[in-house]
């Protein structure tokens, strides 16, 4: 169906028109799917405007994003520098600790080395000290033997006794004599456990030999309290004291 023209448009005219093109619409199918493709085209791009606005948008957004993922990264980097220099300190603070603790064993045993050769030079020099006042002890009771009329000797001398040693440290056997020597007495207590010490041994040479004619309990030092005790003591049981001072002026 042919559309009239007109040389200039009126109000008339678009009724017509309307009428016309509907009318087209409605029978000529090749205008109906021109006028359904020119209107869903220009509805595709407007919706591309739209969609380019909103991709437009989002690009914006992704990059404020991409910003503030470059500024998490750098703090994220700063981060791990950080812990790989914590950890670098902590190793190096192990290996200080480590070696603290290596010197501090070498220390113990340099120091555990130290004590023990105090302790035997301690055990030497009061062994050596107890030979130099045992001979001392045993030089001043041949002394005092001497002036009393007996020309004896007397030294160190051990028994076995119910399969123990027991050693006597001043003995003779003409004249009988059993004595006791020992370097120091500081309590009432050491000088009676010292007294049972030797009223033991005077019991097994009296087993042996018969009951000693002298019994001497030598002391180098001896506190006031103790040297009492035993002058008391001594005196009930016919033992002979001697005090380190008596030896020093023999």
């Amino acid at each position: 169906m042919a559309i009239k023209t007109f040389k200039f448009f009126t109000a008339e005219y678009f009724p017509m028109l309307k009428k016309q093109i509907l009318d087209l619409l409605e029978k000529d199918r090749e205008f109906r799917y021109a006028v359904a493709g020119l209107i869903g085209m220009q509805e595709i791009l407007q919706r591309l405007d739209r969609h380019e606005e909103i991709m437009q948008k989002m690009l914006e957004r992704l990059d404020r994003h991409e910003e503030s993922i470059k500024r998490l990264w750098e703090e994220v980097k700063a981060l791990r520098e950080n812990q790989e220099k914590l950890w670098e300190n902590q190793n190096k603070l192990w290996l200080e600790v480590k070696e603290l603790r290596e010197g501090q064993k070498r220390l113990e045993r340099e120091l555990q080395n130290t004590r023990n050769y105090m302790m035997r030079g301690f055990r030497e020099i009061k062994s050596f000290l107890r030979k130099s006042f045992h001979g001392s002890a045993a030089a001043f009771v041949e002394f005092l033997l001497a002036e009393m009329g007996y020309d004896a000797s007397v030294d160190r001398k051990i028994f076995v006794q119910e399969n123990e040693p027991v050693e006597i440290d001043l003995f003779c056997e003409r004249p009988l004599v059993v004595g006791e020597v020992t370097l120091k007495i500081e309590s009432e207590e050491e000088a009676k456990k010292e007294l049972d010490k030797l009223m033991k041994k005077v019991r097994i040479a009296e087993r042996i030999f018969g009951k000693p004619e002298f019994i001497f309990l030598v002391v180098a030092n001896a506190s006031k309290e103790a040297e009492e005790l035993l002058r008391k003591i001594c005196g009930e049981k016919g033992i002979r004291p001697v005090l380190g001072k008596e030896i020093e002026e023999f």
